[in-house]
């Protein structure tokens, strides 16, 4: 169970919930802002309201889509493949990188430089024992 949907109250500036009496007061005042009324003709003389709803101007699209990386992702797949095991990943920004275990299993030791996205990460161990870039 995740922690419990809160929204900001601009008169205290504190976290209220959003099920409490204050967070749905909120969240109605905040939702009729983004609707405005258009009005539109019908007939000859008369109009009639629309509630249009604004849109945030917010995309939402997957990681991948935002992010062009196709040839990345399949230069990783040709390398693996070739490798027959998951020795290479794409980054945050794209680009190839090799996976931190598997340098760990390769030999690599703790401490080894690897450069990739414009800086140098060090192969770390994480609290599980795990290796990472970091």
């Amino acid at each position: 169970m995740g922690a419990p949907k809160t929204v900001l109250n601009p008169a205290t500036g504190r976290r209220v919930l959003m099920k409490g009496k204050l967070g749905k007061g909120i969240v109605r005042k905040r939702n009729k802002k983004n609707n405005r009324v258009v009005k539109k003709a019908i007939g000859k003389n008369t109009t009639k309201n629309k509630i249009v709803k604004k849109m945030s101007g917010k995309k939402t699209s997957s990681k991948r889509d935002k992010c062009n990386h196709g040839a990345s992702y399949a230069l990783v797949k040709l390398i693996n493949a070739l490798e027959r095991r998951r020795v290479a990943k794409v980054s945050v920004k794209g680009n190839v990188r090799l996976s931190a275990g598997q340098a760990r299993r390769d030999g690599a030791k703790w401490g080894t430089v690897h450069c990739y996205d414009g800086k140098c990460k060090r192969l770390k161990k994480d609290i599980n024992g795990r290796a990472y870039w970091g």
